[in-house]
């Protein structure tokens, strides 16, 4: 899955520069998961067994991924992304 954020800061200054990381996921997972620093495109890296999810999770895993600049001060903006996990026999 991709997400994406634009600058609108000058091209080639630093805080035109987006980055992306993951702050955040449900149920401890975040190391399941890893999101390319520089074009945003999260992936699963561990598989997520159905089974030991939380209930209340209901087969879901939320992400908060987090874009930001590399300026100073750096700016900032949280996305939150649910991931549907399902049983596969």
């Amino acid at each position: 899955m991709f997400h994406q954020a634009v600058d609108d800061d000058e091209p080639g200054k630093p805080q035109s520069q987006v980055r992306y990381r993951i702050k955040s996921a449900s149920a401890g997972l975040a190391s399941s998961f890893s999101v390319n620093a520089t074009t945003g495109q999260v992936t699963m890296v561990k598989m997520v067994d159905y089974e030991s999810l939380l209930p209340e999770l209901g087969g879901r895993v939320n992400l908060q991924v987090e874009a930001y600049d590399l300026g100073t001060p750096s700016l900032a903006s949280t996305i939150n992304i649910t991931v549907e996990v399902e049983v596969c026999s």
